[in-house]
């Protein structure tokens, strides 16, 4: 006899941000292998809970953990997260990223 699982996971869209980017620049190669870096241009970002603009400055890098400061967006400090990455067309270099809450 098998029963529907319960508390299955279900996502839910956090924000879209669509963020202008530079070319792709070498970092050169580590033991885990090359390692490139991506600045960030400018954009801006939507969602149900937040919205606002990209800052120009910021870069594409890994980062072990994402953190808030204390404040109204320590929450998210206590979520997962999932993302997609969508390049936009050739015309403009940028990229449309999704980010849902996983719950």
């Amino acid at each position: 006899m098998s029963s529907a699982p319960q508390n299955l996971p279900t996502i839910e869209p956090l924000y879209a941000a669509v963020v202008d980017i530079g070319p792709r620049r070498s970092l050169g190669k580590s033991p885990l292998g090359e390692r490139f870096i991506i600045d960030s241009l400018g954009g801006t970002f939507e969602g149900p809970r937040l919205r606002g603009r990209v800052l120009a400055g910021g870069a594409d890098r890994q980062l072990v953990r994402l953190t808030a400061p204390d404040g109204p967006h320590a929450w998210l400090n206590r979520r997962i997260f999932v993302g997609t990455l969508t390049p936009l067309p050739a015309e403009r270099r940028a990229v449309r990223i999704g980010v849902y809450l996983l719950r």
